[in-house]
């Protein structure tokens, strides 16, 4: 059977601010509210009713908060960053995944000359998940996962025309 629906994402609200010293450094903050509550499918054609995977998302789901802070250094033609992340717990009490919540850092370093610029990145991400493996009636297979991804990035980058 194939499925026609549309989403409707979480409600989200992002403020943030940033402060520039000179020409040394910068150091931002944003905060973000998010409602995964409100989250919703639609039929669109196929015909499903999709009531009670909404109410499945109503009763499992909640607001929460996500936190990022970052800044970049510069010195001289060198430049430095690194931030931290933290991403609240969507589920609500008593889900099997009411403690899982996110963190993650980024580290950078740059190199900008003229019409050429080097750029390495890291973004490390950290969370623990309760993954149900199968339900029976004997009871729940959960496997408790700890993940660990790690994203390395490198960009060199030309500006013709200089």
């Amino acid at each position: 059977m194939r499925y026609n629906y549309a989403v409707t994402t979480p409600f989200r609200a992002i403020g943030g601010a940033a402060v520039q010293i000179k020409k040394i450094g910068l150091i931002s903050a944003e905060y973000e509210f998010v409602d995964y509550a409100t989250a919703r499918f639609s039929e669109t054609g196929d015909g499903y009713d999709y009531s009670e995977k909404n109410l499945q998302i109503k009763n499992s789901l909640k607001s929460t908060g996500n936190l990022r802070v970052g800044g970049e250094l510069r010195l001289d033609k060198f430049y430095l960053r690194s931030g931290y992340g933290y991403y609240g717990k969507a589920f609500k009490q008593g889900e099997d995944n009411e403690n899982l919540d996110y963190s993650s850092v980024t580290l950078g370093a740059g190199f900008r000359e003229k019409n050429i610029s080097i750029d390495f990145g890291f973004a490390g991400y950290r969370n623990p998940q309760k993954y149900i493996l199968y339900t029976s009636d004997a009871g729940d297979a959960i496997a408790n996962m700890n993940t660990a991804r790690n994203i390395f990035t490198l960009s060199v980058g030309y500006k013709f025309g200089y």
